[in-house]
């Protein structure tokens, strides 16, 4: 009788987006781990991005940091199944005895098994049609979030063993003890961030007019009361000296950054990675888009009903539904 474990490496998505809706899959995965014993599953998963201390506190797997050293150990200690689950150089040098994830033409990489559902434009066509609609239908999940469920398949389990074993509701995805013993000097705030894309020329359309911002900012204080605190990466930008602006840019680390979501009021801003980390914390979110396809389709956050996307900065009369919720949940 074999008592090995079979050993699985999730290597997650860079982007910090992409990482949070891979969350409600490596749910799954750990409750049918959990359901079936019998398949004696070893899951490690590899966060390639900030996220890893946040990852680590919802108790789902073992989370490594992706690194050089846990390349150097794959080439002495392989697992027996490595899934990737974006492709990049950075890659290159883990290894595995079955790899899996995106072959793309040019790329020097490669992966033994494709998964090509992966990309979201595809992810209908190569899905089992009956597991895209369940979760389509029962969860309201985005394309990128359903297409995640596919590793599950690459791992071993049925299609009816991940449908009858998936639980999920507003209660999933709980910390159970507290990110960190910080705490924001500030109360009754909303978190803004205006930096999408970070400047990329290429995204440029994704970005707005600092003044808006500023303007809004304005507006939700003289009307509820709600202060601003602005967060990102790029300091460069004076903000307005009021009393109701804080800057936070390029002052937190993420574990700081999670729990100033945490205790705000809701998220308001044009970046989607601080979007998905506010809806992680059950935060409301005004979530502002330039691509139709991105805001509707491919890549709404896991917990939408908490989400209100518009299309280009939003108008007053929206952004005035939006704080109106936010005042009274407070």
């Amino acid at each position: 009788m074999n008592n090995k474990s079979e050993t699985i490496d999730i290597i997650l998505p860079s982007r910090i987006g992409d990482c949070l809706l891979v969350l409600p899959a490596l749910l799954c995965l750990k409750q049918l781990v959990e359901k079936f014993p019998e398949k004696k599953l070893k899951i490690t998963v590899f966060s390639t991005s900030v996220l890893t201390e946040i990852l680590i506190k919802l108790n789902l797997f073992e989370i490594k940091q992706f690194s050089n050293i846990q390349k150097l150990r794959t080439v002495f200690n392989p697992s027996d199944k490595a899934i990737f689950l974006h492709t990049t150089m950075d890659n290159h040098g883990f290894f595995a005895k079955k790899t899996y994830g995106i072959n793309i033409n040019g790329k020097k990489i490669s992966y033994q098994n494709d998964m090509p559902y992966l990309y979201v434009d595809q992810t209908h066509k190569y899905m089992p049609e009956k597991l895209f609609n369940y979760l389509k239908e029962n969860f309201n999940f985005s394309t990128i979030t359903i297409s995640m469920f596919g590793m599950l398949l690459e791992i071993g389990f049925s299609l009816e063993e991940i449908i009858d074993t998936f639980k999920f509701n507003e209660d999933s995805l709980n910390f159970e003890k507290e990110i960190t013993d910080w705490k924001p000097e500030i109360n009754n705030y909303v978190v803004i961030c205006m930096e999408a894309a970070y400047g990329s020329k290429g995204d440029s359309d994704r970005r707005f007019k600092e003044e808006s911002y500023f303007e809004t900012s304005k507006y939700i204080y003289e009307k509820f009361g709600l202060k601003s605190a602005f967060i990102g990466i790029d300091n460069k930008i004076s903000l307005p000296e009021v009393d109701y602006i804080y800057d936070f840019r390029k002052q937190l680390d993420f574990l700081q950054l999670a729990q100033l979501m945490k205790n705000s009021e809701g998220y308001l801003g044009n970046d989607t990675g601080p979007l998905h980390l506010a809806n992680l914390m059950k935060k409301y979110s005004l979530g502002i888009y330039s691509r139709e396809t991105a805001m509707k389709i491919n890549y709404y956050p896991v917990f939408n009903n908490l989400n209100t996307s518009v299309l280009g900065f939003p108008k007053l009369d929206i952004v005035d539904d939006f704080c109106s919720k936010l005042v009274k949940k407070v």
